[in-house]
């Protein structure tokens, strides 16, 4: 009984050789959780609305990091348990979402969102016990 070969597989006729399977133009790393690319932010918007992009975002992120660095002071006062469990949470939370959100998967990238996730949440009583 003979397998049936793949499209793929089935030699070219001008070459022999078999034909390789058309792919993506994949970004990173070459692997089984690589994202295909998509449109380039260049191709979709102008420099100066980039800029806007950029700017924007970091507002938006300093406004969120202050907002939840006082939470955890306030949280750290009020109950040192709950604010512990809390800011394991909230560690785990930003380095997946950062290992979510972006296309390449590097450690400098994991572990600069270790490091913000620890200053938010163990900054404040690092911060309260000097004071």
């Amino acid at each position: 009984m003979q397998r049936a070969s793949s499209p793929a597989a089935e030699p070219a006729p001008e070459s022999g050789r078999p034909k390789k399977p058309r792919r993506a133009r994949i970004t990173g790393e070459s692997s089984d959780t690589a994202v295909v690319d998509e449109a380039p932010l260049a191709s979709r918007y102008s420099p100066a609305m980039q800029w806007l992009i950029i700017v924007g975002q970091a507002i938006a992120g300093l406004i969120l990091g202050a907002a939840g660095f006082w939470g955890f002071v306030q949280l750290w006062r009020w109950n040192v348990y709950f604010a512990l469990v809390l800011s394991a949470v909230v560690i785990f939370g930003i380095v997946t979402l950062v290992h979510l959100v972006r296309r390449r998967h590097d450690l400098p990238t994991t572990l600069l969102a270790l490091g913000v996730g620890l200053f938010l949440t163990l900054g404040p009583l690092i911060f309260l016990a000097t004071s």
